[in-house]
Order: structure tokens, then sequence, then C-alpha cells
């Protein structure tokens, strides 16, 4: 994946890039989700996406003190996996830390052909996933990638790599959060 300079040029004049990656193995997932949230949630995404959720929500309201809530933009996607990803960040939404829901504003999905912020998002992403990979062939990180991390030197990537004792504890909340609609629904009728 490659990023024009004119894709990373204002965020590199921004110097305000933050990076929050989140990281879950297969192995993990699959020894430490299973029952009704596996039928449910039969992808990491949800707890990926619910992590880096609570670290830019902590990080907006502990670092910055800001009020404002933060808008999630993804890759465009079909119908059908949109709707499941809305509805995953909507429970992820609900079932973060107390204190951090109301940061989160929405997603949404837009062609990253057309907007920027996506295509530094993916740039980013793959960089990481093939240091996670630690492939012996990889020639290390691109220079578009490079030129963004060295324009934002006050950026520390927030790193959320799952451990499998965190992600059944996780799952369990999650899980309570399913149990609880479940109810509301039947009780409203």
């Amino acid at each position: 994946m490659g990023a024009s300079p004119d894709v990373i040029r204002p965020f590199t004049r921004s110097r305000s890039l933050h990076e929050f990656t989140s990281i879950l193995g297969w192995d993990v997932f699959n020894r430490a989700v299973s029952g009704p949230l596996r039928e449910t949630f039969h992808n990491p995404y949800i707890f990926t996406i619910g992590a880096i959720m609570t670290e830019s929500g902590r990080y907006l309201k502990d670092e910055l003190r800001e009020s404002d809530s933060i808008y999630f933009f993804l890759d465009d996607q079909t119908t059908k996996v949109e709707s499941t990803v809305a509805y995953q960040f909507n429970l992820a939404k609900r079932s973060v830390n107390t204190g951090l829901g109301d940061y989160f504003d929405a997603v949404t999905f837009r062609d990253d052909r057309f907007c920027y912020p996506l295509q530094v998002a993916d740039l980013i992403a793959w960089q990481r996933h093939r240091r996670e990979l630690d492939l012996s062939v990889d020639r290390g990180p691109l220079v578009a990638y490079k030129r963004l991390m060295s324009a934002t030197p006050s950026s520390v990537p927030v790193l959320f790599p799952y451990k499998e004792s965190g992600l059944k504890w996780f799952s369990e909340r999650v899980e309570a959060t399913m149990k609880a609609d479940k109810e509301s629904e039947a009780q409203n009728g």
C-alpha cells in the first residue's frame, strides 16, 4: 500500500497525528470467544474496534480534555457487512468503559480513493501489520510511512495487543450487554 505525497502532506503538516492500533491474533480470539458470543461475533472486529474506541476516547477526555465526539470512517463494504459493522460499532459504543460512550458519534463508510484520512489509516495499519508478522522478506517501512511518522514526533502509537485474559473479560461484558438487550426487547414487546 502506497500513499502519494498529496495524500500524506496534510497529515505531515498538522504534526498532530495520533495512532491507536488494536492487535488481536486469531489464536487468542479462537480460544477466548465461544458460545453465543461467537455466533454473533465470528471475527475479532468488535474487540479491536472496542479497544480503539476506548483508547481514543481516553485520549480525548484525559489528554486533550475535549468534549467533542469522534466520528469513525471506514472503507466501503457491501451493504450486509456495513450493517454488521454498524451493529458491532453500536454494541462496542455501549460496552466501552464507563464515561467514554459519549465520545463516539457514529460510523460511516467511504471510498478510500476519495477519503485521504482512510488512505493514511490504511498505510499505518498495513505497516503495523507487516511489523507484527515479522516477515523475513520485509524490507522495512515504506518511505511514505517514514515521512508520516517523522513529521509527527510527539505522536507515540497507542498499541492495544489483546491478552487472552483481557479478551475473556471483555467478552463477558459484551455478552452481558447482548443479554440485557434481548431481555429489554422481550419486555417491551
